[in-house]
């Protein structure tokens, strides 16, 4: 068996892991623009000489294929918007308030349980009717 020789493709690849790394712990910039950074990098460096063997350009954004890569990149969109729009923040608050009372009252008065579950089920109404709103918005 041969031994394991540090080439500068080696050190070019461990010098990219270490910039993903750093941006993705650090978030200077949002993650999913660092990745595609990242990508759109191997493959302009591919062009220098030395890093021919880097990547093979055709296949460069192949995992973008994958249903599972699109459902994160989807989950992270939703979660963001969330996160950002604030009139679904304070109806999900109310949601929650509501929700905590209800189970407050559940506890301590059971007789009036139906009344309850009416209420919750306005509440999950109003966001299902609130979020096709937003929806039909876009």
């Amino acid at each position: 068996m041969e031994p394991l020789v540090f080439t500068f493709e080696m050190a070019v690849v461990l010098g990219l892991l270490g910039i993903t790394v750093f941006l993705f712990v650090f978030e200077i910039i949002r993650v999913d623009l660092a990745a595609l950074l990242i990508l759109v990098t191997v493959g302009i460096l591919r062009y220098m000489p030395g890093l021919s063997n880097l990547a093979d350009v055709t296949h460069l954004f192949d995992g973008f294929a994958s249903n599972a890569v699109i459902s994160i990149i989807a989950v992270m969109i939703i979660g963001e918007g969330g996160v950002c729009g604030t009139t679904c923040n304070s109806v999900f608050a109310r949601y929650v308030k509501c929700w905590c009372h209800l189970r407050f009252q559940l506890l301590s008065r059971p007789e009036q349980v139906q009344h309850y579950l009416h209420l919750l089920w306005l509440y999950q109404h109003r966001i299902h009717s609130l979020s096709q709103r937003i929806r039909s918005m876009h």
